[in-house]
């Protein structure tokens, strides 16, 4: 995926350029090896072990993307990279600043960029033009303003200031951009490390204690860990991206280069080559047993980060049971030659394809063509374009006049950078204006607040007929962004972080369940203003409570059952007067499920119904009343998915749900509340969807959907006045 820079000459020699020998890696091996392979240290020339393991890592991110739940861990292929990256670049440039030649900062960005930024820009500007080309103009603000922040390589933060989940391994919910956090990272790595690197030449020049460089290296790797692990734990979505939580693996890598070679090649063969089994299996490990866990990347990192270190540094030990043999395949190999295109192209493409198609849900068939294309794909960027660039630092004329060379490079990667800017920027700016036009409209529409407003038109005869087009709010570009689940009260499973509101006196009551009930925040808020409620929030994402997750990978089913049960104990515990529950579920179980049709589907209500009645009935064996707000109608069940995106390309309708599939997302709930006679349910599906026909996406000039199953913000400001009368009327019920 990242830097090729594999090959560290022997110091003592005038050094090549990593361009110079990793251009070809079969050439590459031509030149190390004489006649047949033998052993070399990490610092004596190309390492076809490296060379195997950016294969696999980039197998397992690829497989992680298209196939989640078959490895649910294998995003630590990124980590793999990092400390690739650090071990080659840490050892590449300590051999400049420790050899007869100065460190050249212009130099080594030179080669850096050459290496890197012809293929990263081409496959951004093309996905750039496919957003323009496909993707609805309501996903523009994230998606394009994800190709800038890549072009310029702070895509990592980007990621982290909107609070993208990467564990989610939702790719509806991605943007065909957001694999270039890993090489954003990277290249924020390779910008500061060196100055590092120089600063401690200086200080080792004045002192003579060749010791400064490892300890001060050691110290930010050391800090960058503690930040990863506190950060992980607080904050886990930015500490997922955050460069200072990701520097330790790259100083875990950069630290094995003072491990002396000399070494490493005394310790017997048979405990090497155990190293590398050991370190292949951390790995393994890791990929088929991470998920989506909260407390990734703090300290289990080390996990796959301790396997990497593991198998570089037992330096290609050959024996029997070893496996460099296999590590040299060609087939293996020319995987890691071009590991850096293929993570390039493999996420656009499994993105852009199915809304280039017209949304169609991609089978296994149509993700295994998609990996054929982008192996073919990696090959051409790697012939024509990776290389080509490679070899200018070589040319004749480029040893004569290097300087020349590295202005020429930087301003050919601005130009590059502007490129993609200049492609991006003016819809950007369109859709910005527009957004904020947007904005004021739903302003000004709340602060108006007309009788026919929302859910209020529902009420009068004389407010124009449900579903009416015409102008609503929040507008399409605006409204993914207009729902509860943002506002940070929604956790992912395993946080323990919870909002409270109202009186600090009030009466006990918890709001419990996953986004489908935290899309209710606003009309809970009403009804502990108008009841002297004090309210407890208990919201994981995709986690409510309870109900079984097939379809979500391993170890995030597992988090989510820890924190079911560890919430399940606190509420009996704490022996709230009200329980308000909802949940939907359905987008963690496996798909043939959702199907309404399905005899799967009310198996699986069944089931969930009754692992919710159980923990009903436990709550209210401790004394608390349970009211079930039944789930909305479901856009996703109903076919339609995405309401601001079929707005945008269809009509209102078009996009309007048909009413028995939408309401199927209820099952579950009802099968619970029948299975439980302590629990009162409070249902606003008329208010909703409304009449016996086609539920409306647009009621009283309000959109009532976010987007594929969450009601808009806006729309359950409007229903607040029902909300509190009708949750008040079940909570009277209930004494």
């Amino acid at each position: 995926m990242h830097s090729k820079s594999d090959v560290v000459p022997p110091s003592g020699r005038t050094p090549l350029t990593v361009e110079d020998r990793a251009i070809d890696a079969p050439a590459a091996r031509a030149q190390a090896i004489p006649a047949r392979p033998r052993r070399r240290s990490s610092g004596e020339g190309f390492r076809p072990d490296i060379q195997a393991m950016r294969a696999i890592a980039v197998v397992l991110v690829v497989i992680y993307h298209f196939w989640p739940t078959v490895l649910p861990g294998g995003y630590i292929g990124v980590d793999v990279f990092f400390v690739i990256s650090g071990f080659l670049i840490t050892a590449h440039l300590r051999q400049l600043a420790e050899g007869p030649r100065r460190l050249s900062l212009m130099g080594f960005y030179g080669r850096r960029i050459r290496r890197l930024l012809p293929a990263s820009l081409l496959v951004l500007f093309l996905t750039g033009i496919g957003i323009l080309l496909w993707v609805p103009r309501p996903h523009w603000p994230i998606d394009l303003g994800a190709v800038v922040a890549s072009a310029f390589y702070v895509e990592n933060w980007f990621l982290a200031a909107t609070a993208t989940d990467y564990l989610s391994g939702s790719v509806a919910a991605s943007n065909p951009a957001q694999h270039y956090w890993s090489l954003s990272t990277e290249e924020q790595f390779y910008l500061v490390w060196p100055l590092l690197i120089l600063i401690a030449g200086a200080l080792v020049a004045r002192t003579g204690n060749r010791r400064i460089t490892f300890w001060l290296l050691a110290v930010i790797t050391a800090a960058s860990f503690v930040t990863s692990v506190v950060w992980t734990a607080s904050d886990p979505s930015v500490a997922y991206f955050a460069t200072p939580t990701r520097a330790w693996q790259f100083g875990m890598g950069a630290l094995l280069t003072f491990l002396p070679s000399s070494w490493v090649r005394g310790l017997p063969p048979w405990l090497r080559i155990g190293a590398v089994w050991l370190g292949l299996a951390l790995m393994v490990v890791s990929a088929f047993t991470y998920g989506g866990v909260a407390a990734f990347p703090g300290w289990i990192a080390l996990v796959p980060v301790v396997g990497a270190l593991l198998v570089i540094a037992a330096d290609q030990p050959r024996g029997r049971l070893g496996l460099q043999p296999v590590a040299e395949l060609a087939p293996v190999q020319r995987v890691g030659d071009w590991s850096y295109a293929i993570y390039l192209w493999h996420w656009p493409l499994l993105i852009l394809i199915p809304i280039a198609l017209g949304g169609i849900a991609l089978g296994n068939a149509g993700k295994a063509a998609i990996v054929i294309a982008t192996f073919v794909l990696a090959w051409l960027t790697r012939e024509y374009v990776e290389k080509p660039f490679i070899r200018l630092g070589s040319t004749p004329a480029a040893r004569a006049a290097p300087k020349r060379l590295e202005r020429s490079t930087l301003l050919g990667a601005l130009a590059g950078m502007l490129a993609v800017a200049l492609l991006a920027g003016p819809p950007l700016a369109v859709i910005d204006s527009e957004s904020a036009a947007q904005r004021e409209a739903l302003a000004a529409a709340e602060e108006t607040a007309s009788p026919c407003f929302g859910a209020a038109s529902l009420t009068s005869d004389s407010c124009p007929p449900t579903g009416s087009a015409g102008d609503f709010v929040p507008g399409l570009l605006i409204a993914g962004r207009d729902q509860s689940a943002l506002d940070g009260c929604q956790v992912a499973p395993g946080s323990d972080h919870h909002c409270e509101f109202g009186p600090a006196d009030g009466t006990p009551v918890a709001l419990v369940g996953d986004s489908h009930a935290t899309q209710w925040l606003l009309a809970v808020e009403a009804a502990a203003e108008a009841y002297g409620w004090h309210v407890t929030t208990y919201l994981a994402g995709a986690c409510p409570l309870f109900s079984p997750q097939s379809g979500l990978p391993r170890s995030t089913v597992r988090d989510c059952a820890r924190w079911q049960e560890e919430t399940l104990a606190r509420l009996v515990h704490d022996r709230y007067d009200y329980v308000l529950v909802s949940s939907q579920a359905w987008e963690a179980l496996e798909p043939m499920s959702n199907d309404p049709e399905s005899a799967s589907f009310h198996e699986i209500a069944d089931l969930m119904g009754a692992q919710y009645a159980a923990a009903w009935n436990e709550l209210a064996a401790a004394g608390s009343q349970v009211i079930v707000i039944a789930d909305t109608p479901n856009p996703n069940l109903a076919g339609v998915g995405d309401i601001p995106a079929c707005l945008g390309t269809h009509g209102a309708s078009e996009c309007t749900l048909p009413r028995d599939a939408a309401l199927a997302s209820n099952e579950p709930l009802a099968a619970g509340v029948q299975r439980s006679p302590a629990a009162r349910t409070v249902d606003f599906t008329d208010v909703i969807c409304p009449g016996a026909g086609d539920c409306p996406v647009v009621i009283g000039g309000v959109l009532v959907w976010s987007d594929g199953s969450h009601l808009t913000k806006t729309y359950v400001r409007t229903l607040e006045r029902i909300f509190v009368e009708r949750i008040g009327a079940a909570a009277d019920t209930a004494r």
